[in-house]
This record gives C-alpha cells, sequence and structure tokens, in this order.
C-alpha cells in the first residue's frame, strides 16, 4: 500500500476553521455505511486496462471494516462502474482523449457482461449488502438504485468512503454530500501513482497536484483503518455503536 502522511501545517489549518483536530467524535453503527468505490475486475485485475496493482493490498482491510459495520447494524455499500455502448455519447470527451482501441476496451470491459465489471472475487461480498451501479466519478451522479435514497431509506448520516481510486471516483463521491458527515480512511485508498503525497486528495504526475488539506477541510476526516475502529468505539451510548467490533491492533 501508499505510504501516506498528512502534514502538521494541514492539520492547524482544519483546527483553526473548524475549533478541533476531528470533526467527527463517534459513529452510531445503525447510521453508518462503509461505501466502497469501483473496487472491481477491470481496477484491480491483472493486465486489466486500468489495473491498480496496489488496490489488491487494502482487500483485507476493506473486509475486515465491512465485517465490523454490519455487526454494528450498518450499511455495507459497493459501488460499481458501468460504463457501456451509452457511455460514448455521455462521456464524449472523455473517449476523445483516449485511442479507438483504449475507449472500446473500456466499453467492452465495463459493461454488465464484460470481463472488468464483476467485483473482485476476494472481497466479502453479503447477501444483505447493496448494490449501486454508477455512470460517472461520483456514485451520487446517476446511480441506480439512486445513491440518495439509498441512504435516506437506510437512516444513514455518516459515510465511510474506501475503494479505487483515490483522486477520482472516492473524492468525487465524497466530495458531493455536504449535508452527510464522511470519513476517508487513511491506507484505505489506492491510486495508480506510487508518488502519492498527504491523504487522499493529492496525487503527482509531475505537472499537477490537488490541494492536501481540501478533504480535511471541505468533505471530512481522513483516518487510519485502526483510527475508524477507534473512533467507533468512542459512541458507548449511541444505538448500536461500534464498538468491540474489530480489534484496531489487527487493521
Amino acid at each position: 500500500m501508499h505510504n501516506s502522511k498528512i502534514p502538521q501545517k494541514y492539520i492547524d489549518r482544519v483546527i483553526v476553521r473548524g475549533g478541533k483536530k476531528h470533526s467527527v467524535e463517534s459513529l452510531t453503527g445503525s447510521k453508518t455505511a462503509l461505501v466502497v468505490v469501483d473496487m472491481q475486475l477491470y481496477f484491480m485485475g491483472e493486465d486489466q486496462p486500468s489495473e491498480c496493482p496496489v488496490a489488491r493490498d487494502i482487500v483485507p482491510n476493506v473486509n475486515r471494516l465491512a465485517d465490523a459495520t454490519r455487526r454494528a447494524g450498518g450499511t455495507v455499500i459497493w459501488i460499481q462502474t458501468v460504463s457501456g455502448p451509452e457511455s460514448l455519447e455521455f462521456w464524449s470527451a472523455y473517449y476523445q482523449r483516449t485511442t479507438p482501441e483504449s475507449g472500446q476496451a473500456r466499453v467492452s470491459g465495463m459493461s454488465p457482461d464484460g470481463s472488468g465489471y464483476d467485483l473482485w472475487p476476494d472481497l466479502d461480498v453479503q447477501g444483505d449488502d447493496l448494490i449501486v451501479n454508477k455512470t460517472r466519478y461520483s456514485a451520487f451522479i446517476d446511480s441506480n438504485p439512486d445513491m440518495e435514497t439509498v441512504l435516506r431509506e437506510c437512516g444513514i448520516d455518516t459515510m465511510l468512503i474506501t475503494g479505487v481510486s483515490t483522486s477520482t471516483c472516492c473524492e468525487s463521491t465524497a466530495r458531493f454530500r455536504h449535508d452527510l458527515e464522511v470519513i476517508f480512511r487513511h491506507a484505505f485508498f489506492q491510486h495508480w501513482s506510487a508518488g502519492m503525497d498527504l491523504d487522499p486528495t493529492r496525487w503527482e504526475d509531475g505537472k499537477r497536484a490537488l490541494r492536501g488539506d481540501g478533504q480535511r477541510n471541505h468533505a471530512g476526516r481522513v483516518l487510519r483503518p485502526a483510527g475508524v475502529m477507534h473512533l467507533a468505539g468512542g459512541n458507548h451510548g449511541g444505538n448500536a455503536a461500534m464498538h468491540g467490533t474489530v480489534d484496531p491492533v489487527h487493521l
């Protein structure tokens, strides 16, 4: 997995802005959803067009958090991108930036019957979990079933977001919902660049980088896996609090 860190200057800026280091100080299991973004064969499989090899490393952590969320009475939502022939129209600008061969590989691979559509086989997907298909970077735009409706019907007020890749679909999903508490799980995200720094809001390709304080200032918290479980254990009086469900030492 990528080694990443948040420089102190960004932590200090968050404290100045919000008055405290962390905006979310406890979790209530029944109101929490683990949202796992795009952990599909297309992004994780060997020799797939958009293979992100390090994404395979986070599978055990994702499974542990999924188990903890279920046992706490929360909801686990697996997000799958679908990008069939119809995407040639509504993603036309994207396909103009790719070769015809690359475009066709995406269309065929990300169709529901394509070689890259299915979730990674080692993920622990249970029968009571929810599956949401999306056609854009954010799971809140043109999703099926509608992501906002799913969260509302499940009584969710907090999302734990993980998946691949950090700087596109995970970040886009987090930024879309300012009316929910959002927690980005540090060391649960993966991106193609081995030069990741700061947190899930920054990547470098020699030309550009997002501001490293973006998620902490505007979208929510950035936590390591053990930090999520410590936070969950802090709500002893809440309904089905996520307390004692997973040993953080083993995360």
